[in-house]
């Protein structure tokens, strides 16, 4: 892991979507390349439990983010799990797991038990890998998948891929994994492929441009309902989009950071994780590059241009179930602002926390003075479908 980025891809082949999700870390001046431990490993990936999985359900369950469900109990049972017991659940799952090899600064190579890759496996990751001058990719680790329609808005899971770099550890694999539950939660009922929500987020900016300036042209209580609603079907379609790019990063490494914060998550390096845990998440919700709105830029702009509309429109005409229905879009878009603060400060005061214990590797503090500064060049997910929302939350805000 540390400090992920997620890129998220999706490239229709005939009746097939192919989803990947990449996860590695910004580069910076601190010496580290992929953010992985200069040192020797934090543990050896053959100390550990087996696998946890007595007194467990596992029954599909919601994760407490974001509207996002998977089967929680397959990573609950690895929490304590050493890397090589881990790795053998992960593929006892049907999910094949490649051991990827780079330039690195990095004495281990806890990873090497794994399997080389294949060549398309070894394609899909040069394709993720960007490299630097120095020929170093941040790249730690990426899952692939294929969406097979089986009906109308089912779909079901091929050749699930996991690839770990061998100088990272055992977080980045439980990270991964995460991945594909929820990959695995998506397709256990009904959902919208990738491409056709992006085509539904475009078409439903279109209404509401249309539908503003409709109202600005008769602003009575009718276009000003259909103006409403159109916003809350443009924040519904432009939420799920994000629930499988930077909400999904964001919410993998919230709740390792939870389990790790109730000494459920062992054998890893807590001041090494966390730190690049915190600093990974605001990656996801920031923006990227000063003219590219993040999640949360183009939440916080939705918000304060319904506020306007609310208090110089619909509130001075007492049109009261207009108000009623804007006031509920801004409580679930402050709803999910607030909670997307909540969890970067636990994490943020997690991070500084591990950082006054000593220190579990060679690493030294001296390397977590700071969290990863959350503007480094470094990709989330898709960046292509990063500035389809970005550019369309601006003409709503022109």
């Amino acid at each position: 892991m540390n400090l992920w980025t997620g890129l998220t891809k999706v490239s229709l082949f005939i009746s097939l979507s192919f989803f990947v999700t990449q996860c590695s870390s910004g580069g910076d001046d601190n010496g580290l390349v992929g953010k992985v431990d200069t040192g020797s490993c934090a543990h050896t990936p053959y100390v550990g439990d087996a696998a946890q999985t007595k007194a467990k359900s596992f029954r599909l369950e919601h994760s407490g983010y974001f509207d996002k469900n998977l089967v929680t109990d397959h990573m609950d049972a690895l929490l304590a799990s050493s890397g090589d017991n881990i790795a053998s659940y992960i593929t006892s799952q049907g999910v094949e797991l490649y051991q990827m090899t780079e330039k690195s600064k990095s004495d281990c190579k806890y990873f090497a038990f794994l399997k080389t890759p294949t060549a398309e496996a070894q394609k899909n990751w040069d394709n993720s890998a960007d490299k630097n001058d120095e020929g170093e990719t941040f790249l730690l680790g990426l899952f692939t998948t294929y969406y097979i329609p089986v009906d109308t808005d089912r779909f079901e899971l091929r050749d699930p891929t996991i690839m770990v770099r061998q100088d990272t550890q055992k977080w980045t694999l439980l990270h991964e994994f995460a991945h594909y539950l929820f990959a695995d939660g998506r397709v256990r009922g009904p959902m919208m492929d990738r491409q056709s929500l992006r085509q539904a987020l475009q078409l439903s900016s279109r209404d509401v441009r249309n539908r503003q300036q409709t109202f600005e042209q008769d602003p009575s209580e009718f276009n000003a309902a259909k103006f409403v609603n159109s916003l809350k079907n443009f924040f519904s379609l432009s939420y799920d989009l994000d629930q499988r790019g930077p909400l999904e990063e964001f919410t993998v490494e919230s709740m390792l950071v939870d389990r790790y914060t109730n000494s459920k998550l062992t054998l890893v390096n807590g001041q090494f994780d966390l730190a690049n845990a915190a600093g990974y998440m605001k990656a996801n919700i920031e923006d990227p590059d000063p003219v590219t709105f993040g999640v949360l830029s183009r939440y916080s702009n939705l918000e304060r241009l319904v506020k306007n509309y609310q208090n110089n429109h619909f509130i001075p005409n007492n049109w009261n179930t207009v108000v009623s229905d804007a006031n509920n879009l801004l409580t679930d878009i402050q709803s999910l602002l607030s909670f997307i603060d909540e969890k970067m400060n636990t994490a943020i005061n997690q991070a500084h926390s591990a950082r006054l214990q000593p220190a579990l590797t060679s690493l030294g503090l001296k390397d977590l003075s700071s969290l990863p500064d959350a503007h480094i060049n470094h990709h989330h997910f898709d960046k292509k479908e990063l500035k389809i929302q970005s550019d369309l939350y601006k003409e709503l805000l022109n």
